[in-house]
């Protein structure tokens, strides 16, 4: 709030949130028929008549195949777009490549219980840093937070993504069809900025493909380990 009566918040707002939010004049609560049945889904009130409403052009039509799922758990919503994108590469001509990439945990002798559990945490003990993703080169991405606001890297920017980069110490691992994590992800962003720096300039990783940014793994450490041990 304290931005508000700012020169600095006022010329935020006009760059950044003004163009990429929609803003709402009235409550959406209840105000379509989909939305009843989501609410009453969600608070445990669903009934024979919201099913069938919702089944109605599955019925009709037992071949349509729609675009979009609906999803109450991110989990699940990441298992059908994994779903999806492979069907997507399969069916390609030639097939494309689907990148697997898992997490990695610092292991030792004694701490494989630690391990399981932390995989076993959701994104958000890790800065919404899922333990498997997907890609393919070609698919569309979004941002789950932001990277780098100045630059127009912020949250849900979408981005297609360009290539997926492995370290040569992991191509033992790729060869025995392992799926360790990729170097970094090459990600086409059409909001990207630049990297802005002190002396006001606008730096690009890729100088042939300005809207091109690497985005790296990243080490994440939890405090939730020690509490992990004494289980």
């Amino acid at each position: 709030m304290q931005y508000h009566q700012t020169a600095k918040g006022q010329e935020l707002y006009r760059k950044y949130l003004a163009s990429n939010c929609v803003l709402l004049n009235r409550g959406q609560h209840y105000s379509g028929l989909l939305q009843q049945i989501c609410n009453h889904l969600h608070n445990g009130e669903h009934t024979g008549d919201n099913l069938t409403k919702l089944l109605t052009r599955r019925r009709k039509f037992p071949a349509f195949v729609s675009d979009f799922t609906l999803h109450y758990e991110n989990e699940s919503c990441s298992f059908s777009n994994m779903r999806q994108l492979w069907s997507e590469c399969s069916a390609a001509t030639p097939a494309r490549r689907l990148y697997i990439c898992k997490a990695s945990y610092h292991t030792i002798h004694d701490n494989y219980s630690v391990v399981d559990g932390l995989a076993a945490l959701p994104p958000q003990k890790f800065g919404f840093a899922a333990d498997v993703i997907c890609v393919a080169v070609g698919c569309d991405v979004r941002l789950i937070k932001n990277v780098n606001v100045a630059a127009g890297l912020v949250n849900s920017a979408p981005g297609t993504v360009v290539c997926v980069i492995y370290d040569n110490a992991n191509t033992t691992a790729l060869l025995a069809g392992n799926h360790p994590q990729p170097y970094c992800i090459v990600v086409n962003f059409v909001s990207f900025r630049g990297l802005l720096t002190k002396t006001g300039n606008h730096i690009y990783p890729f100088l042939i493909q300005l809207d091109w940014v690497p985005i790296y793994t990243k080490n994440v450490s939890l405090l939730i380990v020690d509490r992990l041990r004494g289980l």
